[in-house]
């Protein structure tokens, strides 16, 4: 019988109908015995649904304004440049040949 992963992995060949017969099988007797992983496919293919019914629609102009307010700061936090190559800087933070060099991130 197939673990509850390889039902993960397999769940959305299995709503589009795109698995062998045998897998196929297999996927629904999981399936039958095991209610997360139903549960799992079930969220899978209303998620599928809801986003094949907003497919190509854009946000209304107020919803966009916000997303693009919420996510700008993340997309203008850039890591500054290195200041050497990274082939440069040891692979042991700890290193004594380190040169102190600090990699600021965001």
């Amino acid at each position: 019988m197939l673990t509850c992963r390889e039902v993960t992995e397999l769940a959305g060949d299995h709503l589009d109908r795109e698995i062998c017969t045998g897998a196929g099988l297999q996927v629904q007797l999981h399936l039958a015995l095991c209610q997360p992983c139903r549960l799992f496919v079930h969220q899978l293919a209303k998620t599928v649904e809801l986003v094949r019914q907003v497919e190509g629609q854009p946000p209304d102009p107020e919803t966009e304004c916000r997303l693009l307010k919420a996510f700008r700061p993340a997309a203008e936090c850039q890591p500054p440049p290195l200041s050497e190559p990274l082939s440069a800087i040891p692979d042991d933070p700890d290193s004594s040949s380190s040169s102190g060099t600090a990699i600021a991130l965001c």
